[in-house]
């Protein structure tokens, strides 16, 4: 009897295979992590392919977004889209970055190619860190000053004759 109750009770869990469960892996992030603050020289956004996706697209912006409800890609001078194609893209070439750290937040977007839906990975965010980060360092000028005035007035030169040997 106990096994049988058992027995009914691990096939209550499997689930029902005509449900849609949650979406397959897709591509998706891999550096920079969450949060992580990069220099703005050596930034690259690296993202791990995945099979049945096309039109991989690197969506970037300085505000927070959520691209889980999005049917097309937003558009506007805010947006930076890049496509994706396998290989680390390079922030520093595109002007993304301000004269202090620049916050950003970054996801992956693709169609899937057996429904043709628009997916997206997770957002992250990430800090650029400019170039020349130390902005309030003391500065490398002298500054020209005067301090105390001359007392007497400058000897004359010593004639050749007199404690000099003469040039031959």
């Amino acid at each position: 009897m106990l096994l049988a109750a058992s027995a009914t009770a691990s096939h209550a869990r499997i689930p029902n295979r005509g449900t849609p469960g949650p979406p397959p892996l897709g591509p998706r992030p891999i550096r920079p992590l969450q949060g992580e603050r990069v220099p703005e020289g050596t930034a690259r956004l690296e993202v791990a392919s995945a099979p049945g996706a096309r039109d991989v697209r690197v969506v970037l912006a300085h505000w927070a977004f959520e691209p889980a409800g999005w049917t097309t890609l937003p558009g506007g001078a805010g947006w930076t889209i890049l496509p994706c194609g396998g290989e680390p893209i390079a922030l520093a070439t595109l002007g993304l970055a301000d004269r202090t750290d620049t916050q950003l937040w970054w996801a992956v977007v693709w169609t899937d190619d057996a429904t043709g839906a628009l997916r997206a990975s997770e957002v992250r965010e990430l800090t650029l860190v400019p170039k020349f980060a130390n902005r309030t360092g003391p500065s490398g000028a002298l500054s020209p000053i005067a301090n105390g005035a001359l007392t007497t007035p400058a000897a004359a030169p010593v004639a050749p004759g007199a404690g000099r040997r003469a040039i031959e």
